[in-house]
């Protein structure tokens, strides 16, 4: 049954059916790209449609919006799983992984989500340190299920390398955060009562957006988001950008 809105006050129960209905659906609810989603399906069935946030009123604003919405990708669902079993251990295996004493494995995309599932399996019951890391790497290259940064090419040095900053200032832009976080912030706050999994790789999405044809796809890699006065590259807000310019 659909209530009519009598308030425009998001109640405790509607962000928990929007917290869940996220985690059964594997809609992103983290970063900005969480909030992007979220202000999405709250302003549908909020402000448009001016009804409660339901299981019901949630699944008629995702058929409407679904080309709209960010999903986990089966790798980051996997990982998710894994990871909220043990949030402290997850954590202490990222800043590992992130770290400088990570130089064989692959971090960005789908392949780092799965070599940080396959070495959460693997440390279970051990301490997460460098030590045991590198044993559960030595144990693991046996098997399957770990990506190795592939070995550097010889460089002829009469060729001419790309630095890959050549076309970023020319393109580069500053966008201002968004402060429409009603609703995702008290989710992604309220899912599962704990800290959030750390999961999206904006940097991989954003690389990942493409344009309906050649030169629009090589126009939109040329697209970055920059903190206001640095050179430093926002990625959530990046993908964003780029997910704009190809119409997505």
């Amino acid at each position: 049954m659909v209530t009519p809105r009598t308030s425009q006050e998001i109640t405790q129960q509607e962000i928990q059916a929007f917290a869940k209905f996220c985690g059964d659906h594997d809609i992103v609810i983290d970063g900005s790209v969480g909030e992007q989603n979220a202000n999405a399906l709250g302003d549908y069935i909020v402000d448009l449609w001016k009804v409660e946030i339901t299981d019901e009123t949630l699944e008629v604003a995702l058929g409407k919006l679904r080309d709209r919405i960010v999903f986990y990708t089966p790798a980051q669902v996997k990982y998710r799983k894994i990871a909220a079993e043990d949030i402290e251990r997850a954590n202490q295996l990222i800043a590992w992984f992130q770290g400088p004493g990570n130089t064989s494995l692959v971090r960005a995309g789908d392949q780092g989500f799965e070599n940080q599932t396959a070495l959460l399996v693997e440390l279970k019951g051990r301490e997460i340190s460098s030590r045991e890391i590198q044993n559960a790497i030595g144990r693991l290259s046996f098997k399957s299920g770990l990506h190795f940064v592939p070995a550097p090419r010889p460089v002829d040095s009469r060729q001419h390398v790309d630095d890959g900053r050549g076309f970023m200032p020319k393109d580069s832009v500053n966008l201002t955060a968004r402060d429409h976080k009603r609703l995702a912030d008290a989710a992604t706050a309220t899912a599962l009562g704990q800290e959030s999994v750390p999961t999206t790789d904006y940097q991989a999405l954003a690389e990942n957006v493409r344009g309906r044809t050649h030169s629009e796809s090589e126009r939109i890699a040329r697209l970055f988001v920059t903190k206001p006065g640095t050179s430093e590259i926002l990625w959530p807000d990046t993908y964003e950008a780029r997910r704009r310019v190809s119409g997505l």
